[in-house]
């Protein structure tokens, strides 16, 4: 993988692909490589730490490839002309920066089995001492000698008393962390705001905003819905979720998980609420099938783990629509308050809240006692009181806010008005560097 000529923004990347094992399975480092690691925290050691296990923190940038650095690693059998547009559309930028994070605990207080690990952006790239890692050990010398000589420079920069004030000057927005109220943010783009209510009919939001006051109620401890029960069934159950899906119009599927009895299908006059349930739901229900469906006894000791009928194969009873992820998923279940029975609906993701938000009203309007999950955040979207979190260019903001009173993100780049998104946003402090007051001694 050695290249001539120094580091550039395409020999990281590709490194970075190199050192991309996943979180949770780290690359093996050979010993010369695992002794660089440590050269690399003695570099940085005299550095004060910004949080717990000896968390370092700081900003290192570089420079794009050269044209000639990008052909070397170009295989496309194009026109100098066709490869210089591709040069210039991934590699847009003349200065790219990534955010280091270092952290190392003892394991044993006595110095002899310290943990290290290092980040780069959101990747997991080097470590000591971590059990989970894998694979044959690769030398990673090029990677870490370059860390070095760019965390040594950040040391005197911060010496010298210049570091802070430069990143503070020279960070590009796209990079940090902030927030925009809603309001803002729609107004610079209208068209998200009408592309999110044209999901609705006024009538839902009508109702839905005008439920604020028991939104805000239910996020109060012991609270329950007015209407919830003193006891409850495996039947009631099903005929909720069949709500939900009626509501939503999921068109029928194969009854290849469950298919009832003649008498329920009498009943329900086709197929019945059951079946809905195991045409759409995760299916791994640990034995809520076997459940007697108008059982109270029964239910309530499935509910607990409990009875002859609970069985432990999956834990996802109440993934009542799945999807690639857990996060993107609906969810209806049944509330473990202490003296009501009652529901609770989540889903409060961007997509997922356009199937979330008439499920809900078909709920409470077929008379079933439920609570929205972050139902007070969600109404925010309507009244445009939230804020929507602005992530760097390295994280993605698929998966919503990383913050708790925060349910969605965007990046500057996210529409055409970066500009306008910027000055209207509160930025995030950029951590400052300062040195350590007792020299070089690390304390674990």
């Amino acid at each position: 993988m050695k290249k001539n000529g120094e580091t550039n923004e395409l020999r990281v990347r590709n490194w970075l692909q190199v050192m991309r094992h996943g979180f949770h399975e780290p690359v093996k480092l050979d010993e010369a490589s695992t002794q660089l690691v440590r050269k690399l925290f003695d570099t940085t050691d005299v550095l004060k730490p910004v949080g717990d296990d000896d968390l370092k923190l700081f900003w290192i940038s570089v420079n794009r490839p050269t044209f000639e650095q990008y052909k070397e690693d170009y295989e496309e059998d194009v026109s100098e002309e066709e490869a210089r547009k591709d040069y210039e559309a991934e590699y847009p930028e003349e200065i790219y920066w990534h955010k280091v994070r270092m952290t190392r605990y003892d394991r044993r207080r006595n110095g002899e089995d310290v943990f290290h690990a290092v980040f780069i952006d959101t990747e997991y790239v080097l470590n000591i001492g971590d059990l989970n890692a894998r694979g044959y050990p690769i030398d990673a010398s090029e990677l870490i000698k370059w860390l070095i000589e760019k965390a040594a420079d950040v040391v005197e920069r911060v010496k010298a008393g210049t570091y802070n004030a430069e990143i503070a000057r020279n960070l590009p927005m796209h990079y940090r962390c902030g927030k925009i109220l809603r309001k803002d943010y729609w107004d610079i783009y209208p068209e998200k705001r009408q592309a999110y209510r044209e999901c609705f009919t006024q009538q839902d939001i009508d109702d839905f905003i005008a439920l604020e006051s028991e939104l805000k109620k239910s996020r109060e401890r012991g609270w329950y819905p007015p209407n919830a029960w003193d006891s409850m069934t495996a039947r009631q159950f099903y005929e909720a979720c069949a709500v939900v899906y009626k509501r939503l119009q999921l068109p029928e599927r194969d009854k290849w998980q469950f298919c009832d009895t003649d008498e329920e299908h009498e009943r329900y006059g086709g197929t019945t609420a059951k079946e809905l349930y195991y045409m759409f739901a995760d299916g791994r229900d640990d034995g809520l099938c076997n459940v007697p469906m108008d059982d109270t006894e029964e239910f309530d000791l499935w509910l607990n783990d409990k009875g002859e009928y609970y069985e432990s194969n999956g834990g996802h009873p109440w993934e009542i629509i799945p999807s690639f992820s857990i996060r993107f998923s609906m969810h209806l279940g049944v509330s473990c308050h202490p003296k009501k029975k009652f529901l609770y609906l989540s889903g409060e993701m961007y997509e997922r809240s356009k199937e979330t938000l008439p499920a809900y009203l078909a709920l409470r309007r077929a008379g079933y006692p439920v609570e929205l999950i972050d139902g007070a955040q969600m109404l925010a979207r309507f009244t445009e009181t939230d804020y929507i979190e602005i992530v760097p260019c390295y994280l993605y903001p698929l998966y919503g806010s990383r913050r708790s009173d925060i349910l969605d993100s965007t990046q500057l780049a996210n529409g055409d008005k970066p500009g306008l998104v910027a000055s209207a946003a509160v930025w995030d402090k950029i951590t400052p560097l300062e040195l350590k007051d007792n020299g070089n001694e690390w304390e674990s």
